[in-house]
């Protein structure tokens, strides 16, 4: 339980770190944020449907072939093939792997025959054939958005088009990540879509496009990856369905260890539910929240886990009780 609370620690808080370039001549697009769909597009000169022929390791790097199956944008005169330079100095790299198919995202290189990926996570995605369709289909849409002059209407396509590929099961990480990324971004923009107010993400979606994402979230059993960011996403958007969701998923997995989800659960329901939850109960939270985030960072090596053990799972224990007590203020909701 202790190894499996320890690995759940390093997942959840993960922090990817600025890249060390392999080679000066070599970078990519360095950097530590993973660059959604639509700043892909934008920052690729070449973007394919591949399989992978051939990979190996070169100057700090990988070095693939790869086999074009279709292409998404740019072109490649007269080559049903090219090679691929990937950069491994990223905390999270890509790499190519033999037979798995990928939509790798390139840029040329002017000094050499081979193409450059993007440095980290964002030079590749793994696809199956329906996958890859969706893909295609979605990239063949963009360019008229990327057009729209008006910045509020291109935002709103942009959401539109994102929440399209959160509704993928195969592509719901890429569309959540776009939409928080609009959503972000879109709060330093004065006047865009509101007038005197922050920005909020129910600002962001239609009626239509929550419905469409919670319906998403409730559907995905057990929880997926997005979970989390598709509930902030639907902070103040009221359905009940939504919130038995989080009360059940706390009953469900309060002997499992805390969670991101968990966390954000306990975090908006009383104003969701309109529950006051006691103060003194909110201060033990906070202190056993900071706790457990501050030792996720003593817990980055073998040595400080075991120096820590007997925390852990203390804290282990403070999360039973503290979920048990939560929902003790929910005793009677139901959905129906």
């Amino acid at each position: 339980m202790l190894k499996i609370f320890i690995s759940t620690l390093l997942v959840l808080f993960s922090v990817e770190m600025p890249v060390t370039a392999a080679s000066e001549s070599h970078l990519f697009w360095p950097g530590p944020r993973l660059r959604t769909l639509i700043e892909r597009w934008q920052e690729s000169e070449l973007i394919v449907y591949v399989d992978v022929v051939e990979t190996k390791r070169w100057d700090r790097g990988q070095l693939s072939k790869l086999k074009i199956l279709k292409t998404i944008k740019g072109r490649v005169k007269d080559q049903n093939e090219i090679e691929v330079y990937v950069p491994l100095g990223s905390h999270w790299p890509y790499t190519f792997t033999e037979t798995q198919p990928s939509i790798a995202f390139l840029k040329s290189d002017p000094k050499n025959d081979y193409f450059i990926s993007f440095n980290g996570r964002d030079a590749g995605i793994d696809v199956d054939k329906e996958t890859a369709a969706f893909y295609v289909s979605q990239y063949k849409k963009l360019p008229p958005i990327l057009k729209i002059k008006d910045a509020n209407e291109q935002l709103k396509k942009k959401v539109s088009w994102y929440v399209t590929c959160a509704n993928q099961p195969l592509t719901r990480f890429e569309g959540v990540h776009g939409i928080h990324y609009l959503w972000n971004k879109s709060k330093k923009i004065k006047g865009l879509l509101t007038k005197n107010q922050m920005i909020r993400a129910d600002h962001l979606l239609t009626s239509d496009e929550k419905r469409l994402l919670c319906d998403t979230l409730i559907e995905e059993d057990p929880p997926g990856y997005n979970a989390r960011d598709l509930v902030r996403l639907l902070r103040r958007y009221s359905h009940p369905k939504l919130d038995q969701y989080l009360i059940n998923f706390l009953k469900a997995t309060k002997n499992n260890g805390w969670t991101a989800l968990g966390h954000t659960a306990i975090d908006i329901l009383p104003d969701r539910m309109n529950r006051q939850v006691a103060p003194e109960f909110k201060n033990r939270y906070d202190e056993f929240y900071d706790r457990y985030c501050d030792l996720y960072y003593l817990v980055d090596e073998v040595t400080q886990a075991e120096k820590h053990a007997a925390e852990t799972v203390e804290l282990e224990k403070q999360w039973k009780q503290l979920v048990d007590e939560f929902l003790g203020y929910f005793q009677g909701d139901s959905a129906d």
